[in-house]
């Protein structure tokens, strides 16, 4: 038996006897502890299902300090759930006091990433001041770019809007 062989053989109870354990756990635990589990591990959709729970109180004590954590944890892999999350827990201050430029970043982030429709709700939200500092050259910008990825909606808002000068969008 060589030296690997030998190592592989010794570490196979460790592996499964740690495997065991872990499906065990998995098994045995509440739907929640199975999400601190997985989500520990780095599992965005477990982190995401845990965050929901600490914002509404399913299952836990509601806690929104746990309910961000999760969030910016999904967030930084890149899960949009997360960011619209983040996006409307900011912009409408749900869980901690609003933060609109915390909420703008968001939502930028959202509409870079994503489609006309994503970037219309941010054309709107910056011209009605909707969880975001109001700001009618930024909402005509993303008007354009709205427009751009083919929503005829921005294309009409964005030409009234040149119609009425810039400044009323």
């Amino acid at each position: 038996m060589s030296a690997a062989d030998s190592r592989a053989e010794r570490l196979r109870p460790v592996r499964c006897g740690s495997l065991a354990v872990l499906a065990l756990l998995v098994v045995a635990c509440s739907p929640v502890d199975r999400a601190q589990v997985w989500a520990r591990i780095g599992s965005s959709d477990a982190q995401l299902a845990l965050a929901s729970a600490y914002a509404t109180g399913e299952g836990v004590r509601r806690d929104g300090r746990e309910a961000l954590r999760w969030y910016h944890e999904a967030a930084a892999q890149d899960r949009r759930e997360a960011w619209a999350a983040l996006a409307r827990i900011y912009g409408e201050g749900e869980l901690v006091e609003a933060n609109p430029e915390a909420a703008l970043g968001w939502y930028e982030r959202l509409a870079e990433t994503g489609g006309a429709e994503e970037q219309l709700d941010l054309a709107r939200r910056l011209r009605e001041g909707a969880g975001v500092q109001a700001d009618a050259s930024a909402a005509l910008s993303w008007l354009e770019r709205a427009a751009e990825s083919g929503s005829v909606e921005a294309a009409h808002q964005a030409g009234m809007a040149h119609l009425r000068g810039a400044a009323e969008v």
